[in-house]
């Protein structure tokens, strides 16, 4: 006789999980599929990493170029992959470095535009500067 094959899923507690397995296979379940879990050193796993960091570089240059379109260009993808990601983090760096310089420059504002070199001669020719600011309302030119 040919009966009906029914099929259940589970969702099990860890520690639950054995003594599940013992009673369906003491009713008489002859198959038991486990799902298994992608660990961490797995090729696949790797795969995903790798594809994760190509959807991650498509939507930035998405966002920096709208109108983008397939390249004609036969190239290793994961060569144009790591030049992206590289440019991306020089950049990132270059942004980073020019709102220093920004802050670096109205700090700076106060005393005008002077030469540090010629500083470092007046020091030199034994001279001692100091530059110093003041709110406008309270100098005094005298």
């Amino acid at each position: 006789m040919i009966a009906k094959i029914k099929k259940y899923t589970f969702l099990v507690h860890h520690r639950d999980y054995i003594s599940l397995l013992n009673l369906l296979r003491e009713a008489g379940i002859v198959h038991v599929i486990e799902k298994r879990k992608i660990d961490e050193e797995s090729s696949i796993s790797d795969e995903i990493k790798l594809l994760k960091r190509y959807r991650t570089i498509i939507k930035q240059l998405s966002r920096m170029f709208p109108g983008i379109s397939e390249s004609e260009a036969k190239e290793e993808p994961l060569e144009v992959l790591t030049g992206l990601e590289e440019s991306l983090r020089e950049s990132e760096l270059i942004r980073h470095k020019i709102e220093h310089l920004k802050t670096e420059a109205s700090r700076v504002k106060p005393w005008g535009n002077f030469d540090p070199e010629m500083f470092k001669k007046l020091k030199e020719a034994g001279w001692s500067l100091s530059l110093f600011a003041c709110p406008q309302k309270r100098f005094n030119p005298e």
